[in-house]
C-alpha cells in the first residue's frame, strides 16, 4: 500500500499544475517558417504624421491552422512597427512600407513576441495628392522568416475565441461637392481592451508521514491589454471640400 503514495503524489502533483506551468513542460505548438499570416489593418496611417517607428496594430482575417488545429484564432492582434516608408511621388502614384511585426496578442490576452520579428515589404497604390498612405479594413499579409513557438494550453484556450475582424470604417477624407457629402475628418475609434487574468492560487499538497507539504505556487495576474483607439484624422478644414478619391490598395505584400 505504501509503494501507491508515491505515484498517488504524482498524479495530485501534475493535475494540481497551473496551465502556464504545465505547457512550460509538455504540450507546445510550433507554426514553421514560411507560413503566412492574413491581416486586415485597424488604425489609419496618415501621408502628413506618418514616421518610422511609429506602431500599428492588425488583426487576423482567418484562423491560421497547424495539422488541422486553429493556432492564431481569427481577430488576434497584431502589434507591428512602421520601420521605414516611402511616400508617392507627383506622376508615380505608389508608395512601398516595411512593417515590422513584433507581437501577437490573443483574444484571451495570451501574447507572444515574435524574435526574430518578420519584416514585409508593403507596395501601396495611392494618389499623390491623397490624404491617406494606409486605410482602415486595407488587406496585407506577413509571412513568417523563423518558427514560432506558442504555448499549446494557451492557443487552446483562445480558439474558440476566434471572431471575424471589423467592420471598419474607412478613413478616407471626402471634401464636399454638391454631390458628395463629407466624411467628420475628426472621428476617432475607442480602445480596445482585453482583460488580464486574475492569476491563480498556490495549491498545496498535504505531507504524508511526517513529510512536509507540498506547494505548488499558482500563476501570477496579468494585467489588461489596451489596444489604442485611432484619434482620428488630421483633416484640413481650411481646404474647401471638393472630392472623395478611392483608397489606397495594396497590390502586393512580400516578405524581406
Amino acid at each position: 500500500m505504501m509503494r501507491s503514495i508515491p505515484a498517488l503524489l504524482l498524479a495530485l502533483l501534475i493535475s494540481a499544475l497551473p496551465p502556464a506551468a504545465f505547457s512550460q513542460t509538455a504540450a507546445t505548438v510550433i507554426i514553421p517558417a514560411g507560413d503566412t499570416i492574413a491581416l486586415v489593418n485597424t488604425r489609419e496611417v496618415w501621408m502628413k504624421t506618418v514616421q518610422p517607428g511609429n506602431p500599428l496594430y492588425l488583426q487576423v482575417v482567418s484562423s491560421l491552422t497547424v495539422s488541422g488545429a486553429v493556432v492564431i484564432p481569427s481577430g488576434t492582434y497584431a502589434q507591428a512597427t512602421i520601420a521605414a516608408f516611402t511616400l508617392p511621388k507627383q506622376g508615380a502614384n505608389q508608395g512601398t512600407m516595411h512593417l515590422r511585426l513584433d507581437k501577437l496578442i490573443y483574444p484571451s490576452g495570451y501574447t507572444v513576441t515574435l524574435s526574430p520579428a518578420p519584416v514585409a515589404l508593403i507596395t501601396i497604390d495611392v494618389a499623390y495628392n491623397y490624404d491617406l498612405l494606409l486605410d482602415n479594413g486595407t488587406a496585407l499579409s506577413v509571412t513568417l522568416t523563423a518558427p514560432l513557438t506558442l504555448d499549446a494550453q494557451e492557443v487552446a484556450q483562445a480558439a474558440p475565441m476566434a471572431t471575424d475582424p471589423g467592420p471598419f470604417k474607412p478613413g478616407t477624407l471626402c471634401r464636399d461637392t454638391p454631390e458628395i457629402p463629407a466624411t467628420d475628418p475628426t472621428d476617432p475609434t475607442p480602445d480596445t481592451v482585453i482583460p488580464g487574468s486574475p492569476g491563480t492560487p498556490d495549491t498545496i499538497i498535504p505531507g504524508v508521514d511526517g513529510a512536509p507539504d507540498i506547494t505548488i505556487p499558482g500563476s501570477p495576474a496579468t494585467p489588461d491589454i489596451t489596444i489604442p483607439g485611432s484619434p482620428g484624422s488630421p483633416g484640413t478644414p481650411e481646404i474647401p471640400a471638393y472630392f472623395c478619391p478611392p483608397p489606397p490598395i495594396v497590390p502586393t505584400s512580400t516578405p524581406e
